[in-house]
């Protein structure tokens, strides 16, 4: 199985993938180590990001997702995934959601919460491109998930601890 966890900058995607790694003993991967520094750039600059920006960052993402499904790894990766658009290109490779799909061995996991709770967590983390100035155009961008992509939701006023719980729960990973 590959878990998908996803939403804005801040929202914990990193330390929820982190810890549920190291009690899954499953391989995980942040997907903003696969941005073109001029992605990275553009972001430290303040810059949101274009589609344009994202659409061959997210086909990478959906190579090595492809090939850890290929290899039979279970594995986590971290990654924004504000839109239908990019989740599809995740699972397919493309936006048209034609291709070599990954939906049935990938889950989607949301984490969300509230603007205020996520900048105050973007004020205090340090060493990071992401400044908080761009959680508004984040929440802009982001297209809450429907029931036709069956995510599960993870509130992130819970403790690390808890989601992962939840996670590993509702998912039975036991």
């Amino acid at each position: 199985m590959i878990i998908i966890l996803f939403g804005v900058c801040g929202c914990g995607k990193t330390a929820t993938g982190l810890s549920l790694s190291s009690k899954l003993h499953w391989r995980f991967e942040d997907a903003d180590k696969y941005h073109p520094e001029s992605n990275i750039s553009k972001m430290a600059r303040g810059e949101p990001l274009t589609d344009e920006d994202r659409w061959p960052w997210l086909r990478l993402l959906h190579i090595m997702l492809a090939k850890w499904h290929g290899d039979n790894q279970d594995g986590i990766l971290a990654c924004s995934a504000l839109k239908k658009s990019y989740r599809r290109v995740l699972l397919t490779g493309n936006q048209s959601g034609n291709g070599n799909s990954l939906d049935q061995h990938c889950k989607l996991v949301f984490l969300h919460g509230s603007a205020d709770v996520i900048a105050s967590r973007l004020d205090a983390r340090s060493g990071h491109f992401m400044p908080t100035s761009l959680l508004e155009s984040q929440l802009t961008v982001l297209e809450l998930p429907d029931k036709e992509e069956n995510v599960l939701q993870c509130d992130i006023t819970e403790s690390t601890d808890q989601i992962v719980i939840h996670i590993i729960n509702s998912l039975n990973l036991t």
